[in-house]
């Protein structure tokens, strides 16, 4: 998960709902369901922040771990 999360696609993917999400939002004639200053993509953010922060430090010690044992069986 956690290079899925640090992947190019998701990085364009995560713009591209972002730019959307902005753009119909200050889109006259298009119903605003998060008016400007998009509190509720805030809370997405928030969210998404909150969730991807243990993943890359789970993913960080998994890696310290996988390499201390590498380490390990060399000596």
């Amino acid at each position: 998960m956690a290079a899925k999360m640090g992947s190019w696609s998701f990085l364009i993917g995560q713009s591209t709902v972002l730019a959307a999400w902005v753009g119909l939002n200050l889109t006259p004639g298009v119903p605003h369901w998060d008016q400007s200053p998009f509190i509720l993509l805030n809370l997405v953010f928030s969210f998404a922040s909150a969730y991807t922060a243990p993943i890359v430090l789970m993913s960080q010690n998994r890696q310290s771990d996988i390499e201390r044992e590498k380490n390990m069986t060399t000596w």
